[in-house]
């Protein structure tokens, strides 16, 4: 014989169950959701890096070698002059702040 506390107790944790497995439904059905467009952007950017390949692949097939030589020594160019900018302009932000006022 099963005692009425014992039947309670187990149709309250039956219920709390039932709460939580919904609840994990209702989460796995919005990660599903967000996961489907996660996976429509992700082809959509597929589709604007592969044309831009296709383009890229072009350009250098149809370049000659003096034109690429040009273009790689202006990305060095750049890429140093923005290095030392930063180098220059974080060692001058360093240095121009001024020390904390004594404490009295």
């Amino acid at each position: 014989l099963i005692r009425p506390r014992t039947l309670r107790y187990q149709r309250r944790v039956r219920g709390r169950i039932k709460s939580i497995s919904n609840d994990i439904s209702i989460q796995v059905q919005d990660s599903n959701r967000q996961l489907d467009s996660l996976d429509q952007d992700m082809s959509s950017v597929r589709g604007l890096i592969q044309g831009s390949m296709r383009r890229l692949t072009r350009l250098v097939e149809q370049s000659d070698s003096r034109h690429m030589c040009y273009l790689v020594l202006f990305v060095v160019v750049v890429l140093m002059v923005v290095f030392f900018l930063t180098k220059t302009g974080a060692s001058a932000v360093v240095n121009s702040v001024p020390p904390p006022p004594p404490s009295p």
